[in-house]
């Protein structure tokens, strides 16, 4: 079954990739965490984005935050990111900040986890007439455990713009759409490669983003001292 799940997801990948042609785009990116005190997480995150057929580098950020596990169920997190996106005529780079916070709900059922994230962050435009707008992003993932090491996945995401809203924008300000799937070499580093549909209204016309997407994860376990039994002990990743 798991054979049958991968060469299933290359086929439609290879599909994916020949039917968008010019308008392939590639999303890239890293992400590293540790444990800093007992429940405490510390982020890095890195990523970088190509698109017209991967020639023409067009974004990129780095997120640094913290998350905060309340229980097996709820996570807090808050971050700062700093991010830059060039033009379409190329190497015209601006530098743009914003901070997030957001809290996360998860549940395992068997083989199925789901996980809802509810984010609110700072103004994501490129215009300056768009500077201090918020955004409300609804995020929902469905993974199934196939084995110790594969799991398949899909995702839907929604963002909301807080505040005045131009005419030309719906109620949904972007849309994403993922199928993918995660590979761990160990308990703390895996792998996940798929591809993302982005849909929204751009200057009163439909914008459309197909993109592959690559992401490697590694949590690096901490030595704490745990006050009950006076020594050191390690964390791993929640």
């Amino acid at each position: 079954m798991t054979r049958f799940a991968i060469a299933t997801f290359l086929v439609s990948f290879s599909y994916f990739l020949k039917a968008q042609g010019q308008d392939a785009a590639l999303w890239a990116g890293m992400e590293f965490d540790k444990t800093i005190v007992k429940k405490v997480t510390a982020h890095v995150k890195l990523q970088g984005r190509l698109n017209d057929n991967f020639s023409h580098a067009d974004y990129g950020f780095i997120d640094i935050g913290l998350s905060y596990k309340l229980n097996d169920y709820v996570r807090f997190t808050s971050a700062y990111v700093m991010n830059t996106k060039n033009s379409t005529l190329g190497n015209n780079w601006r530098l743009r900040q914003q901070w997030y916070g957001n809290v996360r709900f998860g549940y395992k059922w068997d083989n199925f986890s789901i996980s809802n994230r509810n984010q609110l962050q700072t103004d994501l435009e490129d215009s300056r007439s768009s500077a201090g707008s918020w955004f409300y992003r609804n995020k929902t993932v469905v993974k199934y455990k196939l084995s110790e090491s594969w799991q398949p996945y899909v995702s839907y995401e929604m963002y909301f713009r807080l505040g005045f809203r131009p005419m030309h924008e719906g109620l949904i300000y972007r849309s994403r759409y993922s199928l993918g799937v995660e590979y761990s070499f160990s308990k703390n580093t895996s792998l996940q490669m798929g591809y993302l549909l982005q849909t929204q209204l751009k200057r009163k016309q439909p914008d459309e983003i197909y993109a592959l997407t690559l992401g490697f994860n590694h949590s690096f376990p901490g030595k704490l001292i745990d006050p009950k039994r006076k020594k050191k002990v390690k964390y791993r990743k929640y």
